[in-house]
């Protein structure tokens, strides 16, 4: 009898524990969907205009702060944003509470955001994802993680969500906080050249060039974004370059690097009016050691000429060059080749005229630049005698050197090459 008892007592235990096993499965499937909607994030949100069931191309506002004892997100972590019920997930995404440049990727109803910094404590506002609402009775939850991967395998903090209806547009007005840009500018021009570099009209920094005219401006402190920069020299003769520009597109938190930068020559000529066969002398600086092509026009000539280990350069236009000139007005200007074929752009221009050819005071019938002025192929007493014919007048057959006088100089250059 008392073991029949025994027995009917541990039915009655057994029952009890089958009873309490059967009620465990409903709380552990309780528990962890409430715990799950709020783990490891705060104030989550995800703010919509409308949550009508297929509504097209609905902007979604989605916030959370990352709790103040949570790991900092850093620019290698991912925050991804799932959307699964929903369709056609697009859009060009806006920051504000974080800082970097954020990196987006979309992937089906995916969203994962990288290179981004959050500290703890900070809230992050995530603007510009849009999709396609769900169907009528299907579940509108987003969820997002912090994630140390891509594919969202090791969550760190977590949380699901329902849209909360705004009843309007979301209106984005928010910027990335982000840091700030570095640039470092090199390049050359002429020797001991003063180089100023401007955006927008304002003066950001100038320099003076090496003697090898190597010139380089670091800026720091710079917004993130395009610029648009320009650079001007001018030499040890007060002569200007033309306004070199490059454009540029400056990176967060980076150093930008433009190396290369090659100015345009300066220019001058000796003379602005000239008669046919007259030469003309053209000169400036550029970076030393270096190709300079000289360009006559119109119509089109071209001669070139080096720069000197110290930038100057000249080239001087032939009598039998500019014999060929017609009357009017023209125009010259170069541009510099160096060693390693970086090419700069073309210089300011120089204008000059070449006079209507005189009856009373025709050109020279050949070059006379070596005293011939009889044209004979020698220079000698015949030579000699008609540039005494001609002493102190402006007469072209004698003007040995094109300035308009004959005088000292040209009797200097004919005695250089006289033969007796």
């Amino acid at each position: 009898m008392k073991e029949g008892l025994m027995r009917a007592h541990a039915r009655t235990v057994i029952a009890a524990l089958l009873t309490v096993a059967l009620a465990i499965p409903s709380l552990l499937i309780a528990v962890p969907q409430k715990a799950f909607a709020s783990t490891g994030l705060e104030l989550v949100r995800d703010r919509v205009p409308s949550n009508t069931p297929q509504d097209p191309d609905i902007p979604h506002d989605i916030y959370f702060v990352l709790p103040v004892d949570a790991q900092q997100i850093t620019p290698s972590d991912w925050i991804i944003i799932d959307l699964p019920a929903y369709t056609n997930v697009h859009g060009s995404l806006v920051f504000q509470g974080g800082f970097g440049t954020p990196t987006v990727a979309i992937t089906g109803t995916r969203v994962k955001i990288s290179n981004i910094s959050v500290l703890p404590g900070t809230g992050l506002d995530i603007y510009g994802i849009t999709a396609n609402n769900p169907a009528i009775g299907v579940s509108q939850q987003v969820s997002i993680k912090i994630a140390d991967d891509a594919g969202g395998v090791s969550v760190r903090n977590s949380a699901i969500t329902l849209p909360i209806t705004t009843g309007g547009n979301v209106e984005v007005s928010a910027t990335v906080e982000t840091v700030l840009s570095a640039l470092t500018v090199s390049g050359y021009t002429a020797p001991a050249a003063f180089v100023t570099m401007t955006e927008g009209g304002s003066v950001v920094g100038t320099n003076q060039s090496s003697s090898t005219g190597f010139f380089n401006f670091p800026l720091t402190g710079l917004s993130p974004g395009p610029h648009t920069y320009s650079f001007v020299s001018t030499d040890q003769q007060n002569l200007g370059t033309s306004s070199s520009s490059i454009s540029l597109f400056l990176l967060a938190g980076s150093l930008s690097t433009f190396t290369g930068l090659l100015l345009s020559p300066s220019i001058t000529i000796d003379k602005t009016t000239i008669d046919p066969g007259a030469t003309i002398t053209v000169s400036g600086s550029a970076k030393p050691s270096s190709t300079i092509n000289i360009f006559l026009e119109a119509p089109l000539r071209s001669y070139a000429t080096t720069t000197d280990a110290n930038g100057a350069w000249s080239f001087t236009v032939v009598s039998s060059e500019t014999l060929s000139l017609t009357p009017g007005q023209y125009r010259i200007y170069t541009n510099v080749q160096d060693s390693l074929s970086d090419l700069s752009i073309t210089s300011p221009t120089t204008n000059f005229t070449v006079n209507s050819p005189s009856s009373n005071n025709p050109p020279p019938a050949c070059d006379i630049s070596h005293g011939d002025l009889n044209c004979d192929g020698r220079t000698n007493l015949v030579d000699f005698s008609i540039l005494l014919f001609h002493w102190q007048t402006n007469h072209r057959v004698a003007d040995i050197n094109s300035d308009g006088r004959v005088n000292l100089t040209d009797f200097s250059i004919m005695m250089f090459y006289f033969v007796r």
